[in-house]
């Protein structure tokens, strides 16, 4: 599968601004313009909350201009009420992008926007940095790892993330799982895709 459109894009949504849980992207995002992600090209935008959690993205992004991410292309901007938080997520697929282009968020918190990013690594090739490419405010941030440094026991140590996360149903720490089977180059896989016999 291959998608191309001009701009605010994702192998799952556009523009996110509830939740997606517990999915995978496997195809090629492109986009000539900007905010393109494998999950959602915006997440948290616009004076509302998004959450992604448990996802990961197998597929290529590329833009030919900026803000490009494995997981997200924008999170958390254009006012001061957007909330965008992405945990226990990971990319595999490579990224390429003129500016901003990273493995798991291309820009964060633009305008007064907040950004929280928990528990996520990238394994990813990436034309910029391995997790966010740019912030313009506030990132609450732990426990996200470059592919040299994930390792199962670092995702299940227990986090100081904010209440509100504390509060959600998947908040657990049985959610990571050893590569056993080497599907995963052998870094860990969520709980979830052993579950599903489709999703490798």
């Amino acid at each position: 599968m291959y998608i191309q459109i001009r701009t605010m894009f994702g192998g799952i949504v556009g523009n996110n601004r509830g939740m997606i849980g517990r999915s995978a992207n496997f195809g090629n995002v492109h986009s000539d313009g900007q905010a393109v992600g494998g999950i959602a090209g915006l997440h948290g935008y616009y004076n509302a909350s998004g959450y992604i959690f448990e996802c990961v993205n197998f597929g290529m992004v590329s833009s030919k201009v900026k803000c490009t991410g494995g997981i997200v292309g924008y999170a958390g901007g254009n006012g001061s009420a957007s909330r965008a938080y992405i945990y226990n997520c990971y990319n595999v697929g490579t990224v390429t992008g003129g500016e901003l282009g990273a493995g798991i968020i291309g820009e964060a918190s633009y305008d007064g926007g907040i950004t929280h990013i928990y528990n996520c690594y990238n394994i990813g090739n990436v034309s910029n940095e391995e997790i966010i490419g740019h912030s313009f405010g506030t990132v609450i941030k732990e426990n996200n790892y470059k592919k040299q440094e994930v390792t199962i026991e670092k995702l299940k140590i227990k986090s100081n993330i904010d209440d509100q996360l504390k509060q959600t149903e998947t908040y657990k720490n049985d959610i990571w799982l050893e590569d056993i089977k080497n599907t995963n180059q052998g870094y860990p896989i969520l709980k979830w895709q052993q579950e599903d016999v489709n999703i490798k």
